[in-house]
């Protein structure tokens, strides 16, 4: 008696009833929402200024982000002003400061800042790269008996936050800047004043190099 070929008499699997790989919901919904939201970003960037969307999330998620991130990397207090104006790549605030404090006299006061930053990168990594322009900024720094100019010791940013704020480069426009020296002893020489001042500074390693 031969074998039977198809013991048990089981039918043949045939290309309508063969099983075909499936890929989880999950893994779409992952791959699809950044790709979602930012449809959405573009949407209401295009409906206007006046989109709830937009405004919501400027006002509501972006700037208090940006001051509480900005403030812990500075390890100074940093007070953002009003939204002015925003797009899909760009906030506009306005007049902000970084006071001076009993140890630090360094303060800046500035007309306006306009932030940069890239949207797609925010939506897939959950990190915002600032490009932080200065405005007619009013900026006084003084040099410390350490002979030091910048004291400040950055530090990363806010890990609690929505997202990570990344400070890269801040540029200072038409600045009015006034800078005191100190002399071989620490003793303060009289301040030097300069006008309509241009540059920019680059932050590397989240702080750990400064390039003028």
């Amino acid at each position: 008696m031969s074998n039977s070929p198809n013991p048990g008499n089981l039918p043949e699997p045939t290309p309508e009833n063969t099983p075909e790989p499936t890929v989880s919901r999950g893994f779409w919904q992952r791959l699809l929402r950044p790709v979602f939201m930012l449809m959405v970003m573009i949407l209401v960037s295009g409906i206007g200024g006046g989109s709830l969307f937009a405004w919501y999330f400027i006002q509501k998620q972006l700037a208090p982000t940006v001051e509480k991130n900005l403030s812990s990397f500075l390890n100074r207090k940093v007070n953002v002003g009003p939204v002015e104006g925003f797009s899909l790549n760009g906030v506009r605030f306005g007049s902000s400061q970084i006071p001076a404090t009993p140890t630090d006299p360094d303060h800046l006061f500035t007309e306006a800042v306009k932030v940069s930053y890239n949207p797609v990168k925010l939506l897939f990594t959950r990190t915002l790269e600032l490009d932080v322009t200065l405005v007619e900024p009013n900026i006084y720094v003084e040099q410390d008996k350490d002979l030091n100019w910048v004291s400040t010791a950055f530090t990363q940013t806010a890990q609690d936050s929505a997202f990570k704020v990344d400070p890269k480069v801040v540029r200072w426009r038409d600045a009015d800047v006034v800078v005191v020296p100190r002399s071989e002893v620490g003793i303060k020489q009289p301040p030097m004043r300069f006008t309509e001042v241009r540059g920019k500074s680059k932050f590397i390693d989240g702080g750990e190099l400064i390039r003028f």
